[in-house]
């Protein structure tokens, strides 16, 4: 009630009685099924209410509503932050954009509700950067990593928004088949790739990206945990060696775990004195 109170003058002043009515008439029917959803309402629609039309806002929050039977924490997710994420997108995306954008939230919502927030924040400038079939495919990857993992799902949404805006649109299609390539092999593989992909576009060419991605398979042929330790730490290493060269360096590596898997996994995760030693003699090399 409070909340309703104090943001009430915010939709009075954008919209007129009719409307507010059915404002007010929308609250009802949320707070009667969760009251912590219709706070988030609430609080969050009257600051779209300025650049949207009440309709837009009603169908928006019974996609929440219907999520409710479903899930309670999808639909108390997908009402916080659908709102949340896409007030500041609102010049940026169309009517129709924001459809699509909040049909896909939902079903987010439904698979893991804590990438919900990364998702609104990050699709609208996705959306702009992708073919859509492009747009599907990081859907669909973003969705396989979330069924597993809240962190790597949620970060996914992150890194990959930040590594493909640097990433000319003639390698978007590569980056999704290395992506589908790890994902057929392990999920971890695919969520750490990406974990570290900003990181990498800024240091190799986006031509090499899948042979890097290749040398981490052949790792992961050996062990899994040193296949992610490569994944996130080999990032840092091509500030100072190419793709060869850091290839060169992990094949050592699996020598040294194939002689030795305790002296062999904190190879990968720069830890030991034959990974250093190795380094530095491919970098004088």
């Amino acid at each position: 009630t409070l909340a309703l109170f104090n943001r009430s003058p915010l939709a009075m002043a954008n919209l007129g009685d009719s409307d507010l009515k059915k404002w007010f008439s929308v609250t009802e029917n949320i707070a009667e099924l969760n009251a912590d959803m219709a706070i988030s309402f609430v609080n969050r629609s009257p600051k779209i209410l300025g650049s949207t039309d009440i309709d837009e806002v009603k169908e928006w929050a019974n996609r929440g509503i219907v999520l409710v039977s479903r899930d309670r924490l999808a639909a108390k997710a997908f009402m916080e932050y659908s709102f949340k994420g896409l007030e500041d997108h609102l010049q940026t995306t169309d009517r129709e954009n924001r459809a699509f954008i909040l049909d896909v939230g939902s079903e987010l919502a439904l698979v893991n509700p804590e990438c919900v927030e990364n998702f609104f924040k990050y699709a609208p400038d996705v959306l702009h950067i992708f073919t859509h079939q492009n747009f599907k495919e990081w859907l669909t990857i973003g969705k396989e990593i979330a069924k597993q993992s809240s962190n790597l799902g949620a970060g996914y949404c992150r890194h990959s928004a930040v590594a493909f805006k640097v990433i000319p649109p003639a390698y978007h299609g590569e980056m999704f088949a290395t992506a589908r390539m790890l994902l057929e092999v392990d999920w971890l593989l695919a969520g750490v790739f990406f974990e570290s992909l900003p990181e990498v576009v800024e240091r190799i060419d986006p031509a090499e990206i899948r042979k890097w991605a290749g040398t981490g398979l052949k790792v992961y042929e050996k062990d899994k945990k040193i296949a992610v330790d490569y994944f996130a730490f080999s990032p840092t290493l091509l500030a100072d060696l190419d793709v060869r060269e850091l290839e060169e360096w992990a094949l050592k590596g699996i020598s040294v775990f194939e002689e030795s898997p305790i002296r062999g996994r904190p190879y990968f995760s720069l830890k030991s004195k034959s990974s250093t030693d190795t380094i530095e003699e491919l970098k004088g090399g």
